[in-house]
């Protein structure tokens, strides 16, 4: 398999360009790749996606332990190899348990010792299976996380997809050059 869209030259972007590049290497993600560095084909898609995934990934009611949870089982249910690849680790080191995160790889209803992983987990896979979620399901997140955090997640879920959707439309291969790191 090859690339479908490559990604733009660093060494010869505009300077709208450059200018959002600049901008997404200097905030928390520190650096620009995947997703991020297709939509600097479309400079303000890059810098209006990126200010939203900021605030999704980073500003949100949720701790990188929650939102690294629904990441990776949107990751899961679309089988992006490359986002699952990239937020394991962070998912682990923001708490997540390595068992569970086992459980989501290969498709099983982990196991919860926390209520919160519980709801966010079911969620998301509501929304994911069913594009939409139960009034049960909703009340729960609520009941944790207020209207904010159900629209916060939603939201999440949602820039995830399409993050995703952009790096299967561009067939962009793992960093260490294959493509899949999940079984099927």
């Amino acid at each position: 398999m090859q690339q479908r869209i490559p990604y733009p030259d660093l060494g010869t972007l505009t300077e709208e360009q450059q200018a959002v590049a600049d901008e997404i290497a200097a905030g928390p993600r520190g650096q620009i790749r995947g997703p991020m560095l297709l939509w600097l084909h479309s400079p303000e898609l890059a810098a209006r996606g990126q200010r939203v995934g900021e605030f999704l990934r980073w500003g949100t009611v949720f701790d990188g332990r929650l939102s690294e949870l629904a990441i990776l089982v949107t990751a899961r249910h679309c089988n992006c190899h490359y986002v699952w690849r990239n937020h394991i680790e962070l998912a682990v080191n923001n708490g997540l348990a390595a068992d569970l995160v086992e459980a989501i790889k290969h498709r099983q209803t982990p196991i919860f010792e926390k209520n919160d992983e519980r709801v966010v987990y079911e969620f998301t896979c509501e929304l994911l299976s069913n594009h939409n979620v139960t009034d049960q399901t909703v009340a729960a997140a609520e009941e944790l996380f207020d209207n904010r955090g159900v629209v916060e997640l939603t939201a999440l879920i949602g820039y995830y997809q399409m993050g995703m959707y952009t790096l299967a439309t561009a067939r962009v291969p793992l960093v260490d050059g294959t493509w899949t790191c999940l079984p099927d």
